[in-house]
C-alpha cells in the first residue's frame, strides 16, 4: 500500500487495485491485467505498480493504469518498488534491479 496526495492505493492478486481517501471505503480500479501485483509507490505525482513477469503499470490519477515499457524486458517478478524525489527502483527475483527516472522506462 502507498499513500500520496490524500489517496491510498493497495495492490494484490489477479491484478487487483483498490483506492481510498479514508481507508474505510475502498474502490476497485481496473489495472488491465490479471497478473499478480506486488508493490506500489509514487514518484512526482505518478503512481507506479510492479508485479509478476516484469510488469510495471503507471497512472497519473490512480484510476487509469497503463503498462510501462521495461528495458531490457524481464520475466522476473518485481517484488517491490520504492522512490526518492526523482528516481524509482524496482527489485525482484534473481537479483533483478531496475531504475527509472521520472517513472517511465
Amino acid at each position: 500500500m502507498a499513500f500520496s496526495g490524500g489517496r491510498y492505493v493497495q495492490v494484490g492478486e489477479y491484478g487487483q487495485v483498490y483506492t481510498s481517501t479514508n481507508r474505510a471505503v475502498w474502490e476497485p480500479r481496473s489495472s488491465g491485467t490479471q497478473r499478480e501485483l506486488r508493490g506500489v509507490t509514487t514518484l512526482n505525482g505518478r503512481w507506479l505498480v510492479v508485479g509478476e513477469g516484469g510488469l510495471v503499470l503507471v497512472s497519473e490519477d490512480a484510476v487509469t493504469f497503463r503498462p510501462a515499457t521495461v528495458t531490457p524486458p524481464t520475466e522476473d517478478w518485481f517484488e517491490g518498488v520504492a522512490a526518492s524525489a526523482d528516481t524509482a527502483v524496482a527489485v525482484g527475483d534473481n537479483g533483478a534491479i531496475y531504475r527509472s527516472v521520472g517513472g517511465e522506462a
